[in-house]
């Protein structure tokens, strides 16, 4: 089956992470996806690791929107997905975001959860159930229509301004 969605992770020296995350999204997933692993450089055997294993990998300059922005360019699907190597995703996550696609939905993401006690952090996952700027962020991964985030220009370099898909 053709895959439906280009999954973009942006890595810098995440060998420790990478094998169990691969492993991971591939369990978690109905359908194999397209994986676009995007390496800013890494020094301490990413990049090696991703070649050595012939996962479908890119290098980009440093840095996560310029990262995130290179796979997005690189995709060959019209919706994107990018999340984190540190991330945990629900099972047939592909499922979910593509049923809400064919819903009319161009933008989404997962609420967040933490592996933590931390009272911060259980505040921030709570909070990410709310469409407000200062509940969103890259760390709940984000769904978005290609053309939809091709039209906004990409992420912005300048982290001081975020762009809203709403």
């Amino acid at each position: 089956m053709t895959p439906k969605l280009s999954i973009i992770v942006p890595v810098l020296n995440e060998i420790d992470q990478l094998s169990c995350f691969i492993t991971h999204l591939k369990n978690q997933w109905q359908q194999p996806q397209e994986l676009l692993i995007v390496d800013g450089g890494s020094t301490e055997g990413t990049w090696e690791w991703l070649q050595k294993n012939s996962i479908p990998s890119y290098r980009s300059c440093k840095g996560r929107t310029l990262q995130m922005n290179f796979g997005a360019r690189n995709a060959t699907t019209s919706l994107l997905y990018f999340v984190h190597v540190d991330s945990k995703l629900p099972k047939h996550f592909d499922c979910v975001l593509l049923e809400a696609f064919k819903r009319g939905i161009t933008a989404a993401c997962f609420q967040l959860e933490f592996d933590s006690q931390n009272y911060l952090l259980k505040s921030a996952a709570s909070g990410s159930r709310w469409n407000h700027l200062l509940c969103r962020g890259g760390d709940q991964s984000i769904m978005v229509l290609k053309s939809r985030f091709d039209a906004l220009g990409g992420y912005d370099r300048d982290t001081r301004y975020v762009k809203t898909l709403t």
